[in-house]
């Protein structure tokens, strides 16, 4: 795989993202790690999976990004991914957030519909949740075990409120993957996914098997084949032979 770590700015956050067979072209998928997570943990996991174009995103106080004291909204997270694809100056992308990453990824799609071709959806139903401090604290317990800053993790438990971005999701003019946890850990629930097929007529859900809710270090291999059949089907329908 051709790896190039690449930083860019959103106002005063650096924004740090990895770039995996860029050489390829064609769209990529952008790949937001789940709240506490960084493209470096991602990378980690997938390295060996990835056969295409992807660019895996450190969100602000993730990794390697910055960690500024204030601005960790469901907005001001959306707009990191939005600040690399401008950066990378992509007309088209493919989405893919795994866990709370696909409702920061929902969001940031809302902003730029036109350019978003595809939505893949990791194990989550589209809502953000209204964080805590008990949720940050309970965070920092796992000490050197996460890559997110103490000042990120209860920032983002301020600045959280309860947020349906269904509509949004719905409001994208593409197709929509739901990918579902096998595992009893699962967090979208048989009843989430039967409920997100209802709100949102474009969106089908895959189950990923052998696999709890960390897809990505549960069934690499296993995730990486359905972004490889998805994009496969994007491409038939860029040229309407779907």
């Amino acid at each position: 795989m051709n790896t190039q770590y690449t930083t860019t700015q959103n106002g005063d956050v650096t924004i740090s993202y990895i770039s995996v067979n860029a050489h390829i072209g064609g769209i990529p998928i952008i790949i937001i790690p789940g709240a506490v997570n960084s493209a470096d943990e991602v990378y980690s996991a997938m390295q060996g999976h990835l056969d295409g174009y992807h660019i895996i995103i450190s969100l602000r106080g993730r990794g390697e990004s910055s960690s500024p004291e204030t601005g960790y909204s469901l907005s001001d997270q959306a707009s990191d991914i939005n600040a690399v694809i401008e950066n990378e100056n992509l007309q088209s992308v493919v989405i893919f957030g795994h866990s709370i990453g696909s409702t920061i990824g929902i969001k940031a799609a809302s902003i730029i519909p036109e350019k978003v071709k595809g939505f893949l959806m990791g194990d989550f139903p589209p809502f953000y949740p209204p964080y805590s401090e008990q949720w940050a604290e309970h965070v920092m317990s796992f000490g050197d075990d996460i890559d997110i800053t103490e000042t990120a993790v209860f920032g983002i438990a301020k600045d959280a409120e309860y947020t349906d971005v269904s509509k949004e999701l719905n409001e994208l003019q593409c197709n929509v993957l739901a990918i579902r946890a096998s595992g009893e850990n699962t967090l979208l629930r048989q009843e989430d996914a039967d409920k997100l097929k209802e709100i949102c007529p474009n969106c089908e859900v895959t189950v990923l098997e052998e696999s709890g809710h960390e897809l990505m270090s549960d069934n690499p291999k296993g995730l990486a084949a359905i972004f490889k059949e998805y994009m496969y089907k994007i491409s038939l329908s860029q040229f309407n032979f779907l």
